[in-house]
């Protein structure tokens, strides 16, 4: 599985460009995965429902399943992030990472607010998208080429769809 960090400021639309490559990507055939990282502290659980109770009770995991939904709930300690990213690398081509911009993976840039994003390294910068190109990436996409950064991350990474006829590792 090849992870790809979406990074930028606030508000420069960091979701929406990911909803856009999974959305292009998994009609390719590709099985994508993404990762919310956020700097708030919250949880993403509801406290006082089940799945809260039972994690409060000293649950490991708990997993939340209705006709329309499921979801894993852990503890964000570092063993449970490397356990969860197993099971995707093992289940996933793909797996876009939104935020976390300290972290060494291959990124993409997104320079719409650019101003506000404070100071960033271009050590792992693949790609550069938005309004403006600043230079950070020999790749750059403009806004209306998202279609072409999709293309960009199949050929730079070798993905290759799912075939239907052979089993994956």
């Amino acid at each position: 599985m090849i992870e790809i960090g979406i990074i930028g400021a606030r508000n420069s639309g960091k979701t929406t460009l990911i909803e856009k490559m999974a959305s292009l990507l998994s009609h390719r055939g590709l099985r994508v995965a993404t990762v919310k990282h956020t700097f708030h502290s919250h949880t993403f659980d509801t406290e006082g429902k089940d799945t809260f109770r039972h994690r409060r009770a000293g649950a490991r995991f708990t997993v939340g399943i209705s006709s329309a939904d499921m979801a894993l709930f852990a503890s964000p300690d570092e063993e449970n992030r490397v356990k969860i990213f197993e099971f995707l690398k093992n289940n996933c081509d793909v797996c876009f990472v939104e935020g976390n911009k300290g972290a060494k993976r291959s990124t993409i840039l997104l320079t719409r607010k650019i101003d506000d994003l404070g100071e960033i390294s271009s050590d792992h910068i693949i790609a550069v998208y938005g309004p403006v190109n600043n230079n950070m990436a020999n790749d750059y996409f403009p806004l209306d080429k998202t279609e072409e950064l999709a293309e960009f991350v199949i050929g730079r990474f070798g993905l290759q769809p799912e075939d239907d006829d052979h089993e994956r590792d």
